[in-house]
């Protein structure tokens, strides 16, 4: 943990739902709003921006007044955010992860300095999760050919069969770059951006 400048404990491990990393893939919008909304999180208390101008906003994250206005409509229209006391002049960014862990991706963000580098993030932990679901098939290949467990071999095979197309050897490729650019929804030049900020800040 880490103290902010207003004194409060922060976080070092950003939640966010699957559901919403899916949509950051897919809409390059949604991905630089969220971007804005956890880095937004990350530098203030209980997530509340007190007397909210877009002149705070601006002196917070560096970022041009027209981008700022347009992050925050996405995020209004996600209903992501809250305007509430006096005259609704407090702002406060709403919850973006799932109660049960299993719906959520994790990643760390003692590194990320800027709302760029959340965007970046966003699309690096997309390379985290592929290589994670690589090792999960790996593990149900081998329950299927060398566990002595019959109840662990017909669940590593209903789920072969029902996700995987009743595959039955594992071959690591690797990840290329051309998979990811599609994966993330960027071009070529940007998946090998990222890769390199994915080594840099250690995901």
């Amino acid at each position: 943990q880490s103290l902010s400048s207003e004194g409060c404990f922060l976080p070092m491990i950003v939640k966010l739902s699957r559901k919403l990393h899916y949509e950051c893939l897919e809409d390059a919008e949604v991905r630089k709003a969220i971007a804005l909304l956890l880095f937004c999180k990350r530098n203030t208390k209980n997530s509340t921006i007190m007397n909210f101008s877009f002149n705070k906003l601006h002196n917070m994250t560096g970022l041009h007044y027209v981008t700022l206005r347009k992050r925050m409509a996405t995020l209004e229209g996600m209903s992501l955010i809250m305007r509430h006391g006096k005259d609704k002049r407090n702002l406060s960014f709403l919850r973006v992860h799932r109660s049960n862990d299993r719906n959520n991706i994790t990643f760390p963000d003692e590194k990320l300095k800027s709302v760029k580098d959340y965007e970046d993030a966003l699309l690096s932990i997309t390379i985290v999760e592929t290589q994670r679901h690589k090792e999960y098939v790996h593990k149900l290949i081998n329950t299927i050919k060398h566990s002595h467990n019959y109840a662990d071999v017909k669940k590593a095979c209903r789920k072969v069969n029902g996700e995987y197309e009743g595959v039955r050897e594992y071959v690591d490729n690797g990840i290329s770059y051309r998979y990811l650019s599609k994966k993330m929804g960027v071009s070529l030049q940007k998946a090998f951006h990222v890769v390199r900020f994915a080594v840099e800040k250690k995901f």
